[in-house]
């Protein structure tokens, strides 16, 4: 499997050098792609410190290959291009959720009852489905989003929100969840026309602060999986493994 991984980054490699002839252009760089390069560069540049080195080189080539594609894209493609793109990526995603009600693999205990779809780990199951819902929901509210291909009505767009945003719920990954609603409020924003900007914020705050106070001891439950408490405020250990390796560097600077 882990041969079959790399393959297909090797293909995707090959195809750029050979079908494109050329380096990605780099003359149309956004500020997006600026960011995505950035990005790039930092967590290659941290495979020196890793203490897997293979591992962390191959994840790091992986990850080359990936921006490369998507410089190529942004230079190369139409704007239809992307639509289609967009709207294959949530046939995928439908897909892989019919899959994941059949067949989903035991990783260990402590992701038993998330939803997720072969052995894939619910966390990037859940960067899936949080692309998708966002996806569809741009679609469903933006009549010049559908207007570009008119390939389904909007009522399509709907039920595919409701679809995948049902798997991201039984996802239970927290952090999708909080980048969900991050997305929702810059969708809410992008897609209001600036008079009504202001009414909609308002309207969806209050309607957030209505469901959190009513629904709070359910919420709190989702929330906490199982857990202690304690351990949702330090991130699952996150924070005091940062910690460690803080005092770490320090140790070793001094």
């Amino acid at each position: 499997q882990v041969l079959m991984e790399v393959g297909v980054y090797a293909l995707v490699a090959s195809y750029l050098v050979l079908r494109r002839g050329r380096a990605p252009r780099l003359a149309r760089t956004t500020p997006l792609l600026f960011a995505m390069w950035s990005y790039v560069a930092a967590l290659c540049t941290s495979v020196a410190w890793s203490v897997y080195p293979t591992m962390a080189l191959v994840r790091g080539t992986q990850l080359l290959v990936v921006a490369a594609l998507a410089q190529t894209i942004a230079s190369n493609a139409t704007r239809a291009d992307v639509h289609r793109f967009v709207h294959a990526y949530l046939v995928l995603v439908c897909g892989s959720i019919v899959i994941g009600l059949g067949v989903h693999g035991h990783l260990n205990n402590a992701v038993e009852g998330r939803f997720h779809w072969l052995y894939t780990h619910p966390v990037p199951n859940a960067i899936f489905l949080m692309i998708g819902t966002l996806s569809a929901l741009a679609y469903f509210r933006s009549a010049a989003l559908r207007s570009v291909l008119g390939l389904w009505p909007r009522w399509v767009y709907g039920a595919v929100a409701s679809w995948i945003g049902m798997a991201l719920l039984l996802s239970k990954t927290r952090g999708a969840l909080g980048g969900f609603l991050v997305g929702i409020i810059v969708l809410t924003v992008v897609r209001t026309r600036t008079r009504t900007k202001v009414d909609t914020i308002v309207a969806s705050l209050a309607v957030v602060s209505f469901v959190a106070v009513t629904f709070s001891a359910a919420i709190v439950t989702y929330i906490e999986r199982g857990q202690d408490i304690d351990k949702l405020t330090t991130l699952n250990e996150r924070t005091n493994l940062w910690a460690l390796a803080l005092d770490r560097k320090s140790t070793r600077l001094n």
